[in-house]
């Protein structure tokens, strides 16, 4: 995918949304090397995001809530009881809770982030946090990343209980920010996340970090490679 599609968002308001787990905070390179440790093999991070999302889509769908904090060790829990690909179950150390949280306390942010932040802010954009971890997790996260006060607001579903991507965490974004959908562009690094933010209006954009998008889902209005080359095309269509 090139940065820009045939027709870029004209927008009459300049708001962006973000994503925050792997999208602004450095996930793999942070998680990556403690899982591997606790679990003797490759991958094991990937996997453990796959559980964390799976367990927030059933939830969802069935109509119940608990929150990223509550599901970690669930899905730590369950990566040890999967075989993998190297077909090798693994006893869970009785450490291994705290040491990801340890992990997870000290998460960076990726090191465009900051200066593309930085850029769209001086262009005059409105700039929102949302995330599927709670309210005090995602201060703490941003805090540390040294990205918090580079947010107009900080959003988490804790407020509407349900995980994106529901319509209703969509919604809930866009009513704290003051702005109709279609003023809006939602920015991610999962194609899962875009979908639902599509679904609602919005306009969105794909940050190419070490995730593909799939094709059956409406492809991203913009697709860059990090969040300065974001800043330079978002420049151009809210123009």
């Amino acid at each position: 995918m090139s940065s820009s599609v045939p027709e870029q968002p004209k927008l009459s308001a300049k708001v962006c949304v973000f994503d925050v787990n792997e999208t602004c905070l450095d996930y793999l390179g942070g998680l990556g090397p403690v899982m591997q440790s606790i679990f003797g093999r490759q991958g094991a991070y990937e996997e453990f995001f796959r559980q964390l999302i799976l367990l927030t889509h059933v939830l969802t769908a069935t109509g119940s809530y608990k929150d990223f904090a509550t599901l970690v060790p669930v899905a730590l829990s369950q990566v040890a009881a999967n075989e993998g690909v190297e077909g090798k179950k693994v006893d869970l150390p009785g450490d291994a809770l705290d040491k990801v949280k340890a992990a997870m306390a000290k998460i960076v942010a990726h090191k465009d982030v900051a200066e593309g932040l930085d850029k769209l802010r001086a262009q005059g954009w409105r700039l929102y946090a949302f995330s599927n971890s709670n309210q005090a997790a995602v201060d703490v996260q941003l805090k540390q990343a040294g990205l918090h006060s580079k947010f107009d607001g900080i959003l988490s579903v804790d407020a509407v209980q349900k995980f994106k991507p529901v319509p209703e965490c969509y919604n809930y974004a866009l009513k704290q920010a003051g702005v109709k959908a279609k003023d809006a562009v939602h920015v991610a690094t999962h194609d899962w996340d875009l979908e639902g933010a599509k679904a609602v209006g919005m306009n969105t954009a794909f940050v190419r970090r070490h995730l593909g998008f799939a094709s059956a889902y409406h492809p991203p209005d913009l697709s860059v490679t990090d969040f300065v080359e974001l800043a330079d095309v978002l420049g151009q269509a809210a123009k």
